[in-house]
């Protein structure tokens, strides 16, 4: 478990399927990529994205693609998707997935079944954290991927996961 401090964001939201999940976010990303080089600014982190903490079994989801700035911006008119948002200070805990996303779901199960056991879900949005994605590499055994999970307040950190 770790303390997460606000970030400020640029974000492209969306309401997501299964099958339009991979399209959106390489959409996503091409668009935030663009509006932090038309900025002239660069990113303070590497992007990620918030997923709901439980994801329905049909249907569309909302999903927010985000890469942190040091501060928010102006943005122009003409910006497509993009809008200025924030990440909330938070208390989470971690689990890293290493490998492609093929089988993150298995790491979504073990984390959240930790979480289950010894935290109390603050309700907010799951975060994702692409610490090496598709931009800097294509060989998907090299994605560490950081699991955020928001905790309650009033968890305590004793226990690790």
């Amino acid at each position: 478990m770790r303390d997460e401090p606000a970030a400020h964001t640029l974000a492209v939201r969306g309401e997501v399927t299964e099958a339009t999940f991979a399209a959106f976010l390489g959409g996503a990303y091409d668009e935030l990529g663009a509006m932090v080089e038309r900025l002239g600014i660069a990113p303070v982190g590497p992007t990620g994205a918030l997923y709901p903490p439980e994801i329905a079994d049909d249907g569309a989801e909302p999903v927010e693609a985000f890469a942190p700035v040091g501060t928010p911006v102006a943005l122009p008119d003409e910006r497509g998707r993009v809008v200025v948002s924030e990440l909330p200070a938070a208390s989470v805990a971690v689990l890293v997935h290493a490998g492609g996303y093929e089988t993150i779901g298995d790491s979504y199960r073990a984390l959240g079944a930790w979480v289950a056991h010894n935290a109390t879900p603050a309700g907010q949005p799951v975060r994702e954290i692409y610490v090496v994605s598709f931009g800097e590499t294509d060989d998907p055994a090299r994605f560490p991927t950081e699991i955020q999970w928001p905790l309650a307040a009033e968890t305590t950190q004793e226990t690790s996961p």
